[in-house]
């Protein structure tokens, strides 16, 4: 019977496919759902076995597959590939004879994932070929770690970080993500005096929970090759954590992304706008106030400040508190050649405004979720904001600013589509009263875009000396019509 159903199998649809093409979809299989496949036919068993790669990476995160005999069966079907293992089995009484086991193969592992709170055996095994490391820790990291060998350790993301003053098995680590826990702080701010002596090659560092106790006197110790610094400190002020920006930047050449989380109060931020040539600045209020402010610098340099708050803060609240921060930091701008505003920023930033010589391209901004586009001049009116642009800021930015524009794009739209018909006569109203005039030599060729064909079919354009005025309507479909007045 069992040779019929063999010979049976074998003409179905399933048995059919190439086992190259089979072995690709086993990849995307759990743990649980692999081994269920080498039970459904001799062919799926065969490739299943013949493919060394399928039981190299894989995850147990069940209970009843985290033991040392499945790890065992696992690694004997892997044959000679490394060994690529996620645990991430809480309660099991099995963890410390897994953790034995495991350590019988880490000659093996290029990559492990263990965030079984405890300290596993494994540890302290030599570990040439290990890659990647994630674990989390509730003592410190052991200065013998991994036998003192591992060489080819790139990457170490941990909850929880307390560091030796000495450890050559991170001698080699380019990433290094650390969550610092609520618990033990005192030990892990300690421990990061030491960070960049025992992590000289450090690349990209990223600290989350910081707190006021891992404030400790900058480390005699600088790094020298970062290339991404991320830190969230939703509990300390900015100028506590910029002092490091402010040190490090300077010596780190290639650091071309900073990222900051952080409470809603924005001080002392001076290295964020240093030499920008690109800021952008957006908020959304709810439930909670987020605002975000972005600068690349003529370096390249991208920074990122992310300001959170938990409670309820009114919209133009928070627009007038980030006004207050690039006003406070325009010495900085001189090289600003493009800017991205909401619309109830830019009216508090621009009383007056800022001196921008460089500035060629203005974003302006009026709701939240707007799409923002690589374009001169956005203007987007929306329902539900309760913000309308303020012409004459507008007005007295172009008139007072050395730009070059040469092209305004206006795109009316909304999250829902394009709006109504008094839409475009309130956006046109603005348009007139916020373009001054300019020599005709000069002219500037404005685009306003995002209302329905059958909206604007006979609408008037304004006139207005030195822009050429044109309105771009388009169908549900996409395509545009247009029409164009000089």
């Amino acid at each position: 019977m069992r040779e019929v159903v063999a010979d049976w199998n074998q003409t179905t649809i399933t048995c059919r496919i190439p086992p190259e093409l089979l072995a690709v979809c086993f990849a995307f299989l759990s743990l649980n759902g692999l081994l269920t496949v080498t039970r459904v036919c001799q062919c799926w068993r065969m490739t299943a076995l013949a493919t060394p790669g399928l039981w190299g990476t894989l995850t147990f995160d069940l209970d009843r597959y985290a033991n040392e005999n499945m790890l065992g069966l696992a690694v004997s079907r892997a044959g000679r590939v490394p060994l690529d293992y996620s645990f991430s089995v809480v309660h099991s009484a099995k963890t410390d004879a897994l953790a034995r086991a495991l350590a019988e193969f880490m000659q093996r592992t290029r990559r492990i994932s263990w965030t079984i709170p405890g300290t596993p055996e494994f540890l302290l095994q030599a570990a040439p070929v290990l890659e990647s490391f994630s674990c989390t820790l509730t003592d410190p990291i052991p200065s013998d770690l991994f036998g003192g060998t591992a060489g080819r350790l790139r990457t170490l993301d941990v909850q929880g970080l307390r560091l030796p003053e000495t450890c050559p098995a991170l001698s080699t680590v380019t990433t290094l993500r650390a969550r610092l826990g609520p618990r033990n702080r005192r030990d892990e701010a300690e421990a990061l005096v030491h960070l960049f002596a025992v992590c000289p090659l450090l690349e990209h560092l990223e600290l989350s929970d910081l707190a006021e106790t891992h404030l400790l006197p900058l480390p005699a110790r600088a790094p020298t090759r970062l290339r991404t610094l991320i830190l969230r400190m939703y509990s300390l002020d900015t100028s506590d954590i910029m002092r490091y920006l402010c040190v490090w930047g300077p010596v780190n050449p290639h650091l071309s992304r900073v990222r900051m989380d952080m409470a809603l109060n924005l001080r002392d931020a001076a290295p964020i706008f240093e030499d920008a040539e690109v800021l952008s600045v957006s908020q959304h209020s709810g439930c909670s106030a987020h605002a975000s402010i972005e600068t690349t610098s003529a370096r390249g340099r991208e920074c990122t400040v992310v300001m959170r708050h938990l409670s309820y803060i009114a919209y133009d609240t928070v627009s007038r508190a980030l006004a207050g921060a690039v006003q406070a930091n325009s010495a900085q701008l001189g090289r600003l050649r493009a800017l991205s505003a909401p619309v109830t920023v830019l009216d508090a930033l621009l009383n007056p405004p800022p001196a921008l010589p460089a500035l060629s391209a203005l974003t302006v901004l009026v709701e939240k979720w707007a799409p923002e586009l690589p374009i001169a001049v956005q203007m987007t009116h929306g329902e539900g904001c309760g913000s309308q642009f303020a012409s004459g800021s507008l007005a007295f930015l172009l008139n007072t600013q050395d730009m070059a524009l040469a092209n305004i794009d206006i795109v009316a739209s909304t999250s829902a589509g394009s709006l109504e018909e008094s839409g475009v006569d309130r956006l046109l109203d603005t348009l007139t009263m916020s373009l001054p005039l300019r020599p005709q030599e000069h002219e500037v060729v404005v685009v306003v875009r995002g209302f329905r064909r059958e909206l604007v079919a006979d609408v008037v354009l304004p006139r207005i000396e030195g822009y050429s005025i044109s309105l771009e309507a388009h169908e549900h479909s996409g395509d545009p019509s247009r029409l164009r007045m000089t």
